[in-house]
């Protein structure tokens, strides 16, 4: 995997455990890699981190204040946490899903905020949610092939709408309906004023973005336009789970033809088909919580979604 890392990125591997041997920790955790990260470079998760107001002193002083000091400096290797090798890991996840083929420092942030449980998602979200900090570092990633750019060039108001664009799609990719929506949410930005001035209604143009469909557009993802075609129905006596898109019907197909017939709950298949239970039923429970409306909600959720942009302009 180190291999993929960029220069940068290997520095911080190394800067992780200078940061340990200096708090005479004997052992390099998330924390570490976050000081690291927090150095002073060019890089994009620098970048990213300071402009939300992180720095490196106060990383230091809230682990020292977290963890404390060990009692000796540690001599030789450091070891890494399992904490801290699962953000290696998800670095690479990350890297892989934005179809990148390197690691760069802002995968490795992305990483730390992936795993959400470590001392450094902890200090993190002591300022800002875990969220807005991705929604930051996908906004400074240029391309697939950009390595360490971190969006030199651009207004405050284009680097904004960029970042709350990714916050509005959130783990779904930023469609031109996000960026939209979020040039909205600027009204001091050119592009609004100019929306404004074309005689458009900002406040009705915000809420039909909340129920716009990307349906026959090149915002539409095969992952959406497969999911168009998923349909639950419920019987007395049972539940229905259909799917048309043609990539599961041919591993449909396939499944069927490898096992000689269809699949049934015994033998081998029983703790295959067990797994996929528990799924749905998890699905089932999950999709019910989400549609069940919470007391606080009242009579605005009988009414239905509101636009996004109107509840943030009331806040």
């Amino acid at each position: 995997m180190f291999e993929r890392f960029s220069g940068q990125a290997r520095q911080v591997v190394v800067l992780a455990q200078e940061e340990a041997r200096e708090l005479d920790h004997n052992y390099i955790g998330t924390e570490h890699l976050l000081l690291a990260l927090l150095a002073p470079s060019d890089s994009l998760a620098s970048a990213s981190l300071t402009a939300l107001g992180y720095t490196h002193d106060d990383v230091r002083a809230k682990v020292e204040e977290l963890v404390g000091r060990g009692k000796s400096s540690p001599g030789g290797h450091i070891p890494f946490t399992p904490r801290a090798k699962k953000v290696l890991e998800l670095s690479l996840r990350e890297a892989l899903q934005l179809k990148h083929n390197y690691i760069g420092t802002e995968h490795i942030l992305l990483g730390l905020l992936r795993e959400g449980e470590g001392r450094a998602a902890q200090i993190l979200a002591g300022k800002h949610p875990l969220d807005r900090i991705r929604g930051e570092v996908l906004a400074r990633i240029e391309s697939p092939a950009s390595r360490e750019a971190h969006g030199a060039g651009r207004t405050p108001a284009a680097h904004q709408v960029l970042a709350l664009a990714a916050e509005l799609a959130g783990e779904t990719p930023v469609g031109s309906h996000h960026i939209l929506e979020a040039i909205l949410q600027q009204p001091d930005s050119a592009a609004a004023k100019v929306l404004a001035d074309a005689g458009l209604d900002l406040d009705q143009l915000a809420s039909k973005l909340v129920v716009v469909s990307t349906e026959d557009t090149a915002d539409d993802t095969p992952e959406q336009a497969a999911t168009r075609q998923l349909e639950l129905s419920v019987t007395d006596d049972a539940v229905t789970v259909v799917l048309r898109d043609s990539g599961s019907l041919e591993l449909g197909k396939q499944i069927v033809q490898l096992n000689g017939g269809p699949l049934v709950a015994r033998g081998p298949q029983l703790d295959l088909l067990g797994r996929l239970w528990a799924a749905i039923n998890d699905w089932l429970a999950t999709t019910a919580q989400a549609l069940t409306p919470k007391p606080e909600e009242g009579e605005e959720f009988s009414r239905g979604l509101r636009s996004r942009f109107r509840r943030r302009r009331a806040s």
